[in-house]
């Protein structure tokens, strides 16, 4: 009878750990190295920015997300891909949010004003897709 508790905790332990949301390894930490070193931003306030546990409060820290956000494919000839950033969000959200969380990006990154600078207008697309806990589920970190 032990031996089927065993089997079942470890097979509860391993669909609970396959059923949250993950945020995206590796390259990210070679990516948030790079665009901290050549930004001069420190790598843990570099790691608070994208994921978004800090406002950006400098323009090297709003410049490191555009690199970011450039490397990592959302920005690209001068232009915010909101698809692919609501693509990578709504797999941290239930089903029954993602519409809402696909008119909020795309209201926001509509809503860019280009004419600011590349690493304002990056700061602004990162915000879009800043967890708004009033709007959005409490399971949306990032």
């Amino acid at each position: 009878m032990k031996f089927f508790t065993i089997i079942a905790v470890v097979c509860y332990l391993f669909v609970v750990s396959n059923c949250l949301p993950t945020l995206p390894s590796l390259s990210n930490t070679e990516l948030i190295n790079q665009c901290s070193q050549e930004k001069g931003v420190s790598l843990e306030v570099a790691n608070q920015l994208v994921r978004h546990q800090k406002q950006a409060s400098t323009q090297n820290e709003k410049c490191l997300l555009s690199c970011y956000l450039k490397e990592s494919g959302y920005y690209v000839n001068g232009k915010v891909d909101s698809g692919k950033m609501f693509d990578f969000h709504k797999q941290l959200l239930p089903a029954e949010q993602q519409e809402e969380l696909e008119r909020i990006f795309k209201e926001c990154v509509n809503s860019l004003d280009y004419t600011k600078g590349e690493c304002q207008v990056a700061y602004d697309a990162y915000r879009c897709a800043q967890p708004n806990k009033s709007q959005m589920s409490q399971f949306f970190v990032v």
